[in-house]
């Protein structure tokens, strides 16, 4: 058995005592969302949203527009001033009914220098239904990316480094140097052979001409999974583009604080 496997037990126990506590709350009726991220071109300037609800109750949502882009290292969303919209703003659904939402250009968006970023907020504002006893409420609450393509894209380039913030814990640092956003959606570590030793999935975006940070903790259940670690010498990161679907693999040694 791999020294992961414990972990891998332990997470799958985690996960059914998190969908017993779950059913102590009341949460708002069942809702799918798709797509998940949206991809606006000037040669298609809309796109929609398409929302089912599977509850009983009838339910009030608010769609929320906002730039996005990074400041000093932490996103940042701000209210769109002009060149988007989104249609209908509010609306309510019922169990079995299906909610078109869109998002579409209003104007001109200039995206000579870059790609143009946005998040598009989906939150359930139904009033709170009288709950007694210990009954908690869970309101659905989803952001999701919109990109307007660059007028002349550039291929992923974004420069990268790693380093060790203690045993189990790695500080990405990210610059993207592109003129459109890299997606991280992978981190494989790797020993002196270049054999993986664990791999974890991430979702960590560095939009065009901006830099981050992220930080990649990796659990362990002993001395042994510790051990095994400490022999990485690079991390591998998957870095995706969802316009032009552009995967590029990046090999990044780890350093030490």
């Amino acid at each position: 058995m791999s020294i992961w496997s414990h972990a891998w037990l332990k997470a799958a126990a985690i996960a059914v005592v998190t969908i017993l506590i779950s059913s102590w709350a009341r949460a708002a009726a069942p809702v799918q969302v798709t797509p998940v991220q949206y991809v606006i071109d000037k040669g298609r300037p809309i796109v929609s949203m398409t929302i089912k609800s599977s509850g009983d109750e009838r339910q009030l949502f608010q769609v929320d527009l906002r730039e996005w882009h990074v400041v000093d290292g932490t996103a940042t969303l701000t209210p769109v001033q002009s060149g988007m919209i989104v249609t209908p703003p509010v609306f309510e659904i019922k169990g079995g009914e299906t909610q078109i939402v869109r998002l579409g250009l209003t104007g001109p968006v200039d995206t000579s220098a870059q790609e143009k970023t946005w998040r598009v907020i989906l939150r359930d504002i139904s009033p709170k239904p009288e709950a007694g006893g210990s009954t908690m409420f869970v309101r659905m609450n989803i952001s999701m990316p919109v990109f307007l393509p660059a007028d002349n894209p550039q291929p992923i380039n974004v420069a990268t480094t790693a380093t060790w913030q203690d045993d189990r814990s790695i500080k990405i640092s990210c610059e993207n140097n592109s003129n459109r956003h890299g997606h991280i959606v992978d981190a494989t570590l790797l020993d002196a052979n270049g054999d993986a030793i664990v791999s974890r999935n991430l979702s960590h975006y560095v939009l065009p001409q901006e830099r981050n940070e992220t930080l990649l903790t990796i659990p362990t259940e002993d001395d042994e999974q510790t051990q095994a670690l400490r022999q990485a010498t690079h991390i591998s990161l998957t870095v995706r583009n969802h316009v032009s679907k552009e995967v590029t693999d990046l090999v990044v040694p780890l350093g030490h604080k």
